[in-house]
């Protein structure tokens, strides 16, 4: 699920070119599985189902709702890994006896960045990954405050 915007879109995007046998990216954003599509993902467009027609040895939910994150939970395969992404603000019910019986591994958080970003670097230099396929507009720095009142799934700022 993808409903914080290129948080869900990176992740497809990393896991298709760290060579993952199958990626499913599900939303109901056109754009936004248009750009999975482009990364490579196959595409579901629907809401959150209760659970996927398979299960993953890795799940992340991206979509930062109750519905989005249980069918990430419930789509992980036994002693598989459920990462969530997502921005919740409020508290979540979680399905612990499901997580329990399947000996699930749940990691959720921003992520840490500095150990991560130069082997992260090294797909975009490589060729492996175009970050720009999630961009929805590159705006000057200047403008920046602006943007930020009415902000885009992802923008970038550019300063000369």
């Amino acid at each position: 699920m993808g409903g914080v915007g290129s948080v869900g879109l990176y992740a497809t995007a990393y896991a298709v070119a760290a060579g993952a046998s199958s990626v499913v990216y599900v939303d109901d954003d056109a754009d936004r599985l248009s750009r999975a599509e482009a990364y490579g993902a196959r595409v579901v467009q629907a809401p959150a189902p209760r659970r996927m027609d398979r299960m993953f040895a890795i799940t992340v939910d991206a979509s930062g709702t109750d519905a989005g994150l249980r069918c990430a939970v419930s789509s992980t395969e036994p002693e598989g890994t459920c990462s969530s992404v997502g921005t919740h603000w409020h508290d979540v019910s979680f399905p612990m006896r499901e997580m329990y019986a399947k000996g699930l591994h749940f990691h959720t958080g921003r992520g840490r960045g500095q150990p991560n970003v130069l082997a992260a670097l090294d797909f975009v230099r490589d060729g492996r990954l175009d970050p720009r396929l999630a961009i929805t507009d590159v705006v000057d720095f200047q403008d920046a405050p602006a943007r930020l009142r009415d902000p885009a799934m992802k923008s970038v700022f550019r300063r000369d």
